[in-house]
């Protein structure tokens, strides 16, 4: 019984010490969310969705899931039809729209927002690697230095900047850091699993910036193609990422 009691208070004193710290992840997240979703309001940047809009309008148009540009990585134009997916039925379930065609119709003629959720995407992988960052810092030096970590990336002039735009750098950075923290974890416990969610995210890491291959159906008239391929070509493409 003595044990029992004595178990149960460490296991107190433990929570009582582990929720102000709690408290202070969620207000660096709270604090570095504001800027970022302010900045989701900026005018277009370039052609910054032109590619992954035009991959999702193909997605929905066709019926399929082959990007039609390959510009962007295939992953990022996957991640943003989804979050798209999402935003039209809500659009729908709030009656502003009767179908996803006509959320569709919405987007196009600037009646409902269209980057905004693209950007918002963006954003919650910023704020996961503010919280990634806490527990890397954590797990290196202790509960002070992953704090210190997480506020210096919620304050990060380059973090805010990036977050606002629809684009594939972001989560790139969130899933390197997830391969990061789980590689560390390795060192601990070289439990399988760890070295699967370490590969896994690097892979998604990768992917998020890079197209391992391509396959593309080039249209046209080639005379220099063999006899009974002209009009159709199939293109293969192969990049491997620089990771150093």
């Amino acid at each position: 019984m003595p044990d029992e009691v004595q178990q149960s208070a460490t296991r107190n004193a433990h929570r009582a010490r582990r929720w102000p710290t709690v408290a202070v992840i969620v207000g660096i997240v709270l604090l570095a969310l504001v800027p970022r979703v302010l900045s989701c309001f900026v005018p277009l940047f370039m052609d910054e969705s032109t590619t992954t809009i035009k991959n999702i309008t193909e997605f929905f148009r066709n019926r399929n899931i082959i990007p039609f540009d390959y510009t962007y990585p295939h992953l990022y134009s996957y991640m943003s039809a989804v979050v798209l997916g999402i935003w039209s039925l809500i659009l729908v379930a709030a009656g502003k729209a009767h179908s996803l065609a006509g959320a569709g119709l919405l987007f196009i003629t600037g009646d409902a927002p269209l980057l905004e959720p693209l950007r918002f995407l963006t954003v919650a992988f910023d704020l996961a690697t503010v919280a990634i960052i806490y527990f890397l810092g954590r797990r290196l030096r202790g509960p002070a230095t992953g704090i210190i970590g997480a506020l210096f990336v919620a304050l990060s002039f380059s973090h805010v900047r990036y977050a606002r735009w629809a684009l594939p750098d972001v989560p790139m950075a969130c899933f390197v850091t997830l391969s990061l923290l789980f590689a560390l974890k390795i060192a601990e416990d070289s439990r399988t699993s760890c070295y699967i969610l370490a590969g896994m995210f690097a892979g998604l890491g990768a992917s998020a910036t890079h197209d391992v291959t391509g396959v593309r159906r080039d249209r046209g008239s080639h005379a220099d193609g063999p006899p009974g391929t002209r009009g159709n070509r199939l293109v293969v493409g192969c990049e491997v990422p620089d990771l150093r």
